[in-house]
């Protein structure tokens, strides 16, 4: 990549070839993209590990690169320089069709928007992830019927998302991102588009039936509320990450 003036990295760790499934591994990673001809870097050389269960929150500004990172985690986007690993796997190492099974096996997503698919009914939406990975459907139905239970949606399988309020369809989206028990689920401001009370419920269940499975949560948000959930929060700034105390998080 061209980094202009920006400094090498003085040393980068080696992949843990061995590393648990829901381990994430950062290392010496850089982002770039150009804008208006000009190249604007995102991600400067970071190094970083999420271990397997953690909830981690990365805290940040709009445009500080908080969704590039999720990005760069799931293989949608991939890195200038340095690598990422998930739970062994180099991701570029790895074709595109590779990095999308990747995906749909092992890794759950929620999104500001929540993203449910609205022609499908709230237990179709929940059970994608089973289709797309093949599990017999027995199983499929058992797995949905359950989620339904924890999330209180199980008076509503039948229902198209647009009727229901926005802290239910993200209790969906959270059902369907756990459903398929990924390794890691990327969360992209999962409460942004929520009041305090609801996104304070959600955040709840996500925490908690992420324990259950042993998933590795990270979340992108510029919420300090938000991240004062997390077990350990990291602030992008600069194109750096660094950890902070969620007790002492700074205005943003």
């Amino acid at each position: 990549m061209t980094r202009g003036d920006e400094p090498e990295v003085a040393a980068r760790r080696s992949p843990s070839p061995d590393a648990p499934r829901g381990r994430v591994e950062l290392l010496g990673v850089w982002k770039s993209y150009l804008e208006g001809g000009r190249r604007r870097t995102v991600l400067r050389g970071i190094d970083a590990v999420f271990e397997p269960g953690e909830f981690v929150a990365v805290l940040g500004r709009s445009g500080s690169g908080k969704s590039t990172l999720l990005n760069l985690i799931a293989g949608i986007d991939m890195a200038d320089d340095g690598d990422v690993v998930i739970g062994g796997t180099t991701l570029s190492a790895l074709g595109e069709s590779a990095r999308t099974r990747l995906r749909r096996r092992h890794l759950g997503f929620v999104f500001q928007f929540f993203q449910l698919i609205p022609t499908l009914t709230v237990g179709e939406n929940i059970g994608l992830p089973l289709e797309l990975v093949g599990l017999a459907r027995d199983d499929a139905e058992r797995r949905i019927e359950a989620l339904l239970e924890r999330v209180g949606l199980a008076d509503r399988r039948g229902s198209f998302p647009d009727a229901l309020s926005g802290g239910e369809q993200q209790r969906v989206a959270v059902a369907r991102a756990i459903v398929h028990r990924p390794a890691v689920i990327l969360a992209d401001e999962p409460t942004g588009n929520l009041d305090s009370r609801a996104g304070a419920s959600v955040l709840s269940l996500l925490r908690e039936l992420t324990l259950e499975v042993g998933s590795t949560v990270v979340m992108a948000t510029h919420s300090r509320a938000a991240a004062r959930q997390a077990d350990r929060v990291a602030l992008i700034e600069d194109g750096q990450l660094r950890a902070m105390d969620a007790r002492a998080l700074p205005a943003l």
